[in-house]
Parts: structure tokens; sequence; C-alpha cells
């Protein structure tokens, strides 16, 4: 990868663990100033907020062959520096509060390019109905050609990346780096998403994610999108958290709405009645942001439509009481459901309720 010299100054500057983003940001802004790193250095912004110590350090390592191994090991890996300076720099991302000055990239570059993005967001601990909203929602409106951008988390983030990552529309955002996806068990469907997607870390290769990580992930997921789609949340939960940077930046906020009594959704309803947009369909969203939905169900046999109209028209509804208004029995009704939920087209709830997707 050929990189500009300012693209450079960037990829040296955060190779140093040591300095915290507010260090290293007043190093670039120097070096906008001064246009050299090394005059960048001697400036009296940067020789104020960094020791001489570490200065030291830094400027030692101001050699042609240290910025030359930096990008090696990238290129080795076919990750990709995106800096403020470069011209794939997310337009969505240069108006937000404290941007990153750097992302590692790999997979689709395009979708950097993108704009009309949404945020998809839900709790870990999400029911198997919310994993299956999220779902749905990411893959029809992925479809209609906006990218989905979220997590790797266990739960919503997961179960959207799963059946997303094949359509190519999803950008799949990690707090550590591209080498060290947390959990452990999504490195592979992280890997899976690079092939017609994208990931990206505002983190180095071989960084590992701590706790206090995730809040400076969930800003870029925020900061990515237009909009951001509440899928489940508690009231204090890191989902809220990306919530918060989205209004801190204007971003409009979706959420579904639940019913009372579910913790996972007391987030969603909370934000309903602060003035969220209240979402039961992706047509929501697709209207909001003039998007043409193409929406083809799966085929079903005769009897499989009749099921799927009955569960669609009552909302949600008891195995027992689907029994009675089809006059099924219920072994043949059960065979049925199944087959419906492997479609995607149903799923089951707590206490043998079905719905449609």
């Amino acid at each position: 990868m050929q990189y500009t010299k300012d693209e450079l100054a960037v990829i040296f500057i955060d190779s140093f663990d040591f300095l915290d983003y507010k260090c290293k940001n007043t190093v670039i802004d120097a070096y906008i100033d001064t246009g050299s790193l090394k005059d960048a250095l001697n400036q009296n912004s940067v020789t104020s907020v960094i020791s001489n110590e570490k200065l030291c350090q830094v400027v030692s390592c101001l050699t042609k062959d240290y910025i030359d191994d930096l990008v090696n090991v990238m290129d080795k890996q076919d990750v990709v520096a995106v800096t403020k300076f470069s011209k794939n720099y997310p337009i969505n991302l240069t108006s937000i509060t404290e941007p990153p000055f750097i992302l590692y990239a790999k997979g689709n570059l395009s979708l950097l390019d993108k704009t009309n993005v949404l945020a998809i967001v839900g709790s870990r601990k999400s029911l198997p109905a919310s994993k299956a909203i999220g779902v749905n929602y990411a893959k029809t409106l992925a479809q209609a050609g906006m990218v989905i951008v979220t997590g790797i988390a266990e739960g919503v983030e997961e179960e959207i990346l799963k059946s997303t990552y094949d359509l190519g529309n999803i950008i799949s955002v990690t707090a550590g780096g591209l080498d060290m996806v947390y959990p452990k068990q999504n490195a592979k469907l992280f890997s899976s998403v690079q092939q017609k997607g994208l990931c990206l870390t505002e983190q180095r290769l071989g960084f590992k994610p701590m706790p206090y990580h995730y809040p400076f992930r969930n800003r870029i997921i925020a900061g990515l999108a237009r909009g951001v789609l509440v899928v489940s949340a508690g009231l204090k939960s890191g989902t809220m958290h990306t919530v918060s940077y989205a209004l801190d930046n204007g971003k409009d906020i979706f959420a579904i709405p639940y019913s009372i009594g579910i913790s996972s959704g007391e987030g969603c309803n909370s934000l309903i009645k602060s003035g969220a947009y209240l979402t039961d369909t992706p047509q929501d969203i697709a209207d909001f942001y003039g998007v043409k939905l193409f929406q083809e169900l799966p085929s079903m046999t005769d009897d499989e439509r009749i099921i799927y109209d009955a569960v669609k028209e009552a909302g949600s509804i008891h195995i027992e009481k689907l029994c009675e208004v089809l006059q099924i029995p219920t072994e043949k009704l059960l065979t049925k459901l199944l087959m419906l939920e492997l479609k995607g087209l149903i799923v089951k709830n707590a206490g043998n309720y079905y719905s449609c997707i």
C-alpha cells in the first residue's frame, strides 16, 4: 500500500502506545501547521503535553526504516490505514466530536465512501425475538442498498453479522486490533465479514481490547451512521452509551417498542418517551431516508402460507390458540411452524408464542 507523506505521519504518531488520543492529536495538529514531523515535535504545544522522556523516544524512532516496518506489518495482513488525510476517510466522521485520526481497515474499502449508513445496536442479553428483529432490519435495509454498521459482540450484533455478511453492505467495528477480536469465538465470523464487507478499528494490530476502549468504539459506530436503530437496551448499558454519542452529534435515533416488564427493552421505551422514532418495521426507516425496499418472501407451501398469514394477522399468538384458529392438530402444526422458522419467516418466543419476523 502506497501512502502519502501526511498519511505516514499519522501512522507514525499512532504507533506509540504511551501517547494518548490528546497527545497524538496535538502532534498531528502541529504537523499540519509545520508540514514536518521533526518540526512538529519541537512545537511548544507538543512539548507542553508530552514529557521529555517520551518525546525523546518518539524522536529516536523518526526514521524511514521504522515507518517502513509499520507499513510492512499492515501489508502482510492486508490491513489498510485510513487517516484523516486520506481521500476515503468517511465523511460522516468528519463532523463528530473527537473524530478518530486513523482507522485500520480490512475488506471492502468502498463502503467508506457511502453516506447512507445505519447503525444497529442491541444488548448482549437480548430475547430471541429481538435478535430476529435486528436481523430482519439489517437484511432488509442492506438488500435495499443501505450500509449497516454494528459491533462484534454476542447477542444482536453477532446475529446481524451472521445473517448479513454475505450481502456485502456491512461494517463491523471492533474495540481492539483487527487481529485481537473479542469475543474470541467470533474471530472466524469477523474474518467472514472482511470477504465482502468491511472491518474497522481505531487500534493498531496486536492491541488487546480493554473495557474502557468500548466507549471509544461506540463513538465510531454512531459517527459513521446517519441514524442509530436500538433493537434492545437496558436503561444502563453500553448500547445507551452509543445512543448518547449519536444524540450529541445530531444523529437520528430509532427504537423498537417493548411490552412492560422486559428489562432488555426498558432503554428502548425510555428513548421513545424522550423523542426517538418508534419503529416496528424496516419500512419506517426506509421511508425516513427515501430508500426503496426490495423484500421477497421465501417460497411457502399452501399450508405454510395459511399458517404464516394467521400468525402475521395475530401479531403474536400462542400455539394452542393457533391450533384452535386453524383447526390443525398440534403435532402437524409444530412441524409446519418449524419449517417457517427455518425459512426465517417466524420466530418462537417465550411461553410458546409465535410471531412473524
